[in-house]
């Protein structure tokens, strides 16, 4: 678990502005989702001023779909359990349960803010 963990926080490095990868079994591949939104449900670990705070050590919630991004306006990048769906209604309603600011549209590569 903590080489994963130490590993998406190479990846928020690397990528400084977002990335989203598939993890199974200890495997971090990247995703190759081509289409669709990705919405994110919780927050696994926050980076800001070189310090990281994992809120949930949990091994199944670090399996699936995870991405990475920075919130400009905190300065703060999240790395976050995601879910990706077809349709932007879909994602939209997901997003206001999940109390998210936005929405990544990979058709378009951008985010969508609520």
């Amino acid at each position: 678990m903590h080489d994963i963990i130490n590993d998406l926080i190479t990846l928020s490095k690397i990528f400084k502005e977002g990335f989203t990868v598939y993890i199974d079994n200890k495997n971090i591949k990247q995703s190759n989702l081509k289409e669709g939104f990705i919405i994110s449900i919780q927050t696994l670990i926050e980076i800001k001023n070189n310090s990281h705070e994992v809120f949930k050590n949990h091994k199944e919630l670090f399996e699936g779909l995870i991405g990475g991004w920075y919130d400009k306006e905190n300065k703060t990048y999240y790395i976050e359990k995601n879910i990706h769906v077809e349709k932007y209604s879909d994602a939209l309603r997901l997003a206001i349960k999940y109390k998210q600011k936005a929405i990544w549209d990979i058709n378009k590569g951008e985010c969508i803010y609520i």
